[in-house]
């Protein structure tokens, strides 16, 4: 309960940097068009697939078609975050940016984000083979692996955006700068899931209230849609903001002044 409060603490406060400059909310719009495109290419490969045979198909097409899907997709989703916490780090100081801005250095360390998709595709494609064909012990094995990826990467895309590294050694920077706060950093991440799931069952909630009263079902549909979409983009683009403020201070030791100290530092200890 007390990392759920430090959490929804720090959300507050990057809500303000979000008042602040209301652009940093393009950069997940942005990235969530672009990843329906490649949504596109996973119906696509998943209709040629049963096209070419379907079930009598080897495994291996399969993971085939899906390495270059979860490569791209990666891409998108890193190339957006690398903009928005390029943005939210001059905000964050101080500065006034843009959205050409983030794009503009998202774009400078394009090398470093297209070798890290590439890694982070390649781990995600073996840990999904481990949930499905591992048995359940492997698959629990697989999933707690999974955990401490994403909470050892926590902090990799800020050190791309920042000090240019490549992707080996961002990782082992993330990993050095995260080592000492391992446990909050699991319970960071596992409680910023936790805030979008508990919107997402509240708006849920709400939606059934309203179908019960009577409203139109196409009105539910488009309305429902509209909120979690909404929902989706605040969410990702607080967890930017904090995870760049968890960047500066595990580097610097420093804290924006719209963030409490004593509550960044309590969330890391």
């Amino acid at each position: 309960m007390e990392t759920l409060r430090r959490t929804w603490a720090l959300n507050r406060a990057a809500w303000q940097v979000i008042r602040l400059d209301s652009e940093l909310l393009i950069f997940p719009i942005l990235s969530g068009i672009s990843l329906l495109f490649v949504g596109g290419g996973f119906i696509s490969s998943f209709v040629l697939l049963t096209f070419m045979g379907g079930d009598n198909l080897p495994e291996w097409v399969g993971y085939l078609f899906a390495f270059p899907l979860y490569f791209v997709a990666y891409l998108v989703i890193f190339y957006f975050q690398a903009a928005l916490i390029s943005a939210a780090l001059i905000r964050l100081k101080g500065g006034d940016p843009d959205v050409r801005v983030g794009l503009r250095m998202a774009s400078r360390r394009m090398g470093v984000i297209m070798k890290w998709a590439l890694l982070a595709a390649t781990v995600g494609v073996l840990l999904s083979w481990l949930k499905d064909k591992g048995g359940w012990l492997m698959h629990w094995v697989a999933s707690f692996a999974d955990l401490a990826w994403n909470v050892v990467t926590y902090l990799v895309i800020p050190v791309l955006v920042v000090e240019g590294k490549d992707p080996r050694d961002a990782l082992d920077r993330s990993r050095e700068l995260v080592r000492n706060t391992w446990g909050e950093q699991v319970g960071t991440v596992v409680s910023q899931s936790l805030l979008g799931f508990l919107g997402s069952v509240a708006i849920l909630v709400v939606l059934v209230a309203l179908g019960m009263l009577g409203m139109p079902v196409l009105w539910l549909l488009v309305g429902g849609w509209c909120l979690f979409v909404s929902w989706a983009v605040l969410v990702s683009t607080l967890g930017t903001v904090v995870r760049a403020v968890v960047y500066l201070y595990a580097r610097d030791g420093e804290v924006p002044e719209v963030f409490d100290r004593n509550l960044v530092r309590d969330a890391l200890r």
